[in-house]
């Protein structure tokens, strides 16, 4: 699902879909606004991504939204190694 890069929203969306593990953003323009506000406010935990790391996880096959909410997912298996990946909706879902 989408969401506008509103903490609310987002952790709306979340919260409907089962709730969050971590979540990554992709580093860019207001990213680290909207991580410190998910952080402070909704308590995740976030990971900003490098933006080459996602320019290079959008073009593989085995990236989708599907496959990136249930763990560990191609964006969850980055993120477990300390490399992050995924924009807005590069969020792990479920218990």
């Amino acid at each position: 699902q989408t969401a506008p890069n509103e903490w609310r929203a987002i952790t709306q969306v979340a919260d409907r879909c089962g709730g969050v593990q971590r979540a990554a953003i992709e580093a860019c323009c207001g990213a680290a606004d909207l991580a410190e506000q998910l952080v402070e406010y909704a308590g995740w935990s976030v990971q900003l991504a490098h933006a080459g790391y996602v320019a290079r996880l959008k073009r593989s096959p085995d990236k989708t939204d599907f496959g990136d909410a249930r763990p560990p997912g191609v964006a969850g298996g980055l993120n477990a190694r300390g490399l992050s990946a995924g924009g807005v909706a590069g969020v792990v879902v479920g218990a």
